[in-house]
């Protein structure tokens, strides 16, 4: 039977500090606190700030001995989006017995996709693209900033090697991309013609932050503007835009290729669970990244936030 779990599903900004109530929302006037579970407690707080306006806040503290533990869920797969309820009903329909959930990642308005990376239990469905990243792994939480995945995939019949960062993203025309079943149970989604490889997963691996998977060319596409995936395929891809026939050309049907990842953080690398967030708040107590703040979000405007503490506890 499954442990209890909070289902994080992700976060919009990330801090690394405690949550406290001071300057910005002004001394508390109510605050209601249940244990929900062994080493999870939920508050419930309201204050005004200093122009008289009112703040309500509510918070998730999780000690790192808890047993309790965070997950990250992208549902079923990586294009298009969930309310909170859907992705708990989600959850449960996997075993999970789920106590809390937050907010996931910042995501495309048109699409959901989500705008940074996602493993869920080890197995790596969307790429960083340049945000940060929070991680839990046996329990705790940590912060990653920036880290960057690459992938590469070596053809065994010709020696040639071509490089992608991007993993099941909106394809732009700025070089490769990669796709995966997890992407959509329809197509690439792609919305301009171009070039496709077919590789069929060899084995019963999966794509990781670290590690290798083995394929076989199946099929080459060119000129259509998406192809279905499929369940044990991967996809790669560039816009005929991105002028990238080269690339093409390094692949033929029936070729065997590798395709390695490797992380940058090699900490990222092993966590079971990983989400993109948004700007860091604060770091060591010390505000962080100011001059990357949204100016458009008003007083009045929600946010969720993400605290990490020194010995892996979660805010």
């Amino acid at each position: 039977m499954k442990k209890a779990i909070s289902l994080l599903l992700a976060l919009s900004l990330l801090v690394t500090c405690a949550l406290a109530y001071g300057d910005g929302t002004g001394s508390a006037v109510y605050t209601n606190e249940w244990a929900l579970a062994d080493g999870l407690t939920y508050e419930n707080a309201v204050s005004f700030n200093g122009s008289g306006s009112r703040v309500e806040t509510f918070s998730l503290e999780l000690s790192p001995d808890s047993s309790i533990y965070p997950i990250v869920l992208a549902c079923d797969t990586i294009y298009g989006g969930m309310t909170i309820n859907n992705m708990i009903s989600y959850a449960e329909s996997l075993g999970y017995n789920v106590v809390g959930a937050v907010n996931a990642d910042f995501g495309y308005w048109d699409t959901r996709i989500p705008c940074g990376m996602v493993v869920e239990d080890g197995i790596y469905k969307s790429s960083p693209e340049g945000n940060h990243a929070i991680a839990f792994s046996g329990g705790n939480a940590f912060a990653s900033e920036r880290p960057e995945v690459y992938i590469t995939l070596e053809n065994s019949s010709n020696g040639l090697v071509a490089e992608t960062t991007h993993l099941n993203k909106t394809r732009a025309d700025d070089g490769l991309y990669l796709y995966s079943e997890y992407f959509s149970t329809v197509s690439t989604r792609t919305s301009s013609s171009g070039w496709y490889v077919r590789l069929r997963v060899l084995g019963s691996g999966e794509l990781t932050l670290d590690g290798e998977l083995e394929c076989e060319v199946e099929e080459i596409v060119e000129g259509e503007n998406s192809v279905s995936i499929g369940e044990g395929y991967l996809i790669l891809t560039a816009s005929d835009a991105a002028a990238l026939d080269s690339e093409l050309e390094k692949f033929s049907v029936g070729d065997r290729v590798t395709i390695s990842t490797s992380c940058s953080d090699s900490a990222l690398a092993e966590a079971e669970w990983v989400s993109g967030c948004g700007k860091v708040l604060a770091r060591g107590g010390r505000i962080c990244e100011g001059q990357w703040w949204d100016s458009s979000i008003t007083d009045a405007s929600a946010r969720t936030a993400r605290g990490v503490g020194d010995g892996g506890g979660v805010v």
